[in-house]
């Protein structure tokens, strides 16, 4: 078992199963709140990987005919159960205490490592966004995992009640979503009897059986048990904290790239510098060559003049005579040695010239790469930018906010001063305003505007009403729009964000709450 690979099982509640989230389970349609999500986590090209494990433990292909909110209304008429959330609006069972919850949605997963050895083995992956893994084979041990532990929530919980159990390998790590329908062994509809106990500590010990319990199988697959959050004393972050978390995260992206940029400006001078030094090798390489030109040159001269004089000698003076047989001989002896001399200065020059060549091939490759690092340097610094423009809009955001909280004493001082007429007209308009949601529920609204933009439909309407929201909730198909850009997008979740903080009932008086 390689080392620190857990397993890890997440359990929620939920009173009604909105058409968006199961879309997302199934992955049906190009317009839902999944697709919004393709460009960050999801892969399109192993969607066709995903499956279902069916009745029995069989795996078979997602079945998309039917939406889980209708097997989960099939299970309760199975036992003569009527929906006990029927003709409750969405807004009334966003509120805390209200409502009945009519299932329970088990995500159950590992370590990124182990996760992905199961789903795909050996083959080569690639998690780069828009990365083409369509040659990717779904493995047999992933189909294994998921029939165990399918088994093992039939066993726990009843085959019969597992509405939904859908394995996805089109995400960054290899998961299972199972829903199940917690019907007591007395026949009743009871997320308490089921899953949570009489009471806290018979809580802690359900939790700590369905880990221990669940280990047994993971281990069989390489992972160890993981910790669940009763026994670390952890708890489940507010998405106030994770977007703090996500600031500070963020900003240490922003470093990591600038010091990415400086590392690269580094080889970048290093780079330059080669090249200059190249240029001096060339130049001075080049003044060699001319020199050695120069020389043969003149050697071939002088060569060219003591041949001549030697045919001079052939045709003025007879071959028997000693004294012009010892010139000649001379003349003979200096044209060897200057044609020795040639010899070694066209060596030199090849050399030269061999020299010259490889320095402009190298010249070129690193030229090459000078500009290359110089395009990739210049793509880096747009998204540096774009980040630091973020960052600092974050920050412009968050300072509005607080100087509106800092003015709300002295805004609601001028209400209290209003005469009955001028109160009336006050509220008439009350609650129109950006300032003033702003002065109560900046933190809020960037949260919920944040689970919007990233498609966690059901946790941003889960969030917005347990902070005293309930104003409203998306639609079904809420996704970014095939005409919209980021920017236009995130203003969107930031307006729907704002609707969904709003209280639905209890009137305000000036910024109070």
């Amino acid at each position: 078992m390689e080392k620190n690979q857990k397993q890890a099982i997440n359990l929620l509640a939920g009173k009604r199963m909105a058409v968006a989230l199961s879309n997302e389970n199934l992955r049906i349609g190009a317009s839902t709140a999944w697709s919004a999500k393709v460009a960050g986590t999801l892969d399109e090209s192993r969607i066709h990987l995903d499956f279902e494990v069916g009745k029995g433990g069989v795996i078979k292909e997602i079945d998309r005919k039917v939406s889980i909110p209708k097997r989960i209304k099939a299970i309760l008429q199975s036992y003569n159960i009527e929906d006990p959330n029927k003709g409750l609006s969405n807004d009334i069972l966003m509120q805390k205490g209200k409502g009945i919850r009519t299932y329970a949605s088990l995500i159950l997963h590992g370590s990124h490592d182990t996760m992905t050895k199961l789903a795909f083995g050996n083959q080569q992956i690639s998690f780069e966004p828009n990365a083409d893994n369509s040659h990717l084979q779904r493995q047999e041990d992933i189909e294994k995992w998921a029939k165990d532990m399918y088994k093992f929530i039939a066993d726990k919980y009843g085959e019969s009640h597992i509405a939904a159990f859908i394995v996805h390998l089109d995400e960054t790590t290899p998961h299972a979503h199972c829903v199940v329908v917690p019907i007591s062994k007395r026949g009743k509809l009871s997320y308490k009897e089921v899953f949570v106990g009489k009471s806290k500590y018979e809580y802690s010990q359900r939790t700590k059986e369905l880990w221990d319990e669940a280990s047994k199988i993971s281990e069989k697959y390489g992972l160890a048990r993981g910790d669940d959050m009763l026994m670390t004393g952890a708890r489940h972050k507010s998405y106030l904290q994770w977007m703090r978390e996500m600031i500070v995260k963020n900003g240490s992206i922003l470093e990591e790239i600038d010091k990415a940029i400086s590392d690269k400006n580094d080889i970048i001078a290093q780079q330059k510098q080669q090249i200059n030094g190249f240029n001096d090798e060339k130049k001075k390489a080049e003044k060699k060559m001319k020199s050695f030109i120069t020389m043969i040159n003149n050697m071939e001269a002088a060569k060219e003049t003591l041949e001549a004089q030697v045919a001079a000698l052939d045709c003025e003076y007879d071959e028997g005579n000693e004294r012009y047989e010892k010139k000649q001989q001379e003349l003979s002896d200096k044209i060897a040695e200057l044609e020795e001399k040639l010899s070694d200065k066209r060596k030199m020059l090849e050399d030269v010239a061999e020299q010259l060549e490889k320095l402009g091939l190298r010249m070129v490759k690193v030229q090459s790469e000078y500009d290359d690092l110089r395009r990739e340097i210049n793509k880096e610094k747009d998204v540096y930018y774009e980040k630091v423009q973020r960052n600092i809009n974050g920050t412009l955001w968050r300072e509005v906010a607080y100087n509106c909280k800092q003015l709300s004493p002295k805004w609601n001082r001028l209400v209290d001063s209003l005469t009955p007429t001028q109160r009336e007209l006050y509220e008439n308009v009350k609650g129109i305003s950006w300032i003033e949601d702003m002065s109560e529920r900046a933190d809020e609204i960037s949260c919920v505007a944040c689970a919007l933009y990233l498609g966690f439909l059901d946790q941003a309407t889960s969030f917005a009403r347990d902070n005293g929201g309930g104003g409203c909730s998306p639609d079904s198909d809420w996704g970014r729009r095939k005409d919209e850009d980021d920017l236009e997008f995130m203003h969107r979740c930031c307006i729907m964000g704002r609707k969904m903080m709003r209280p639905s009932m209890s009137p305000r008086r000036g910024f109070r709450r």
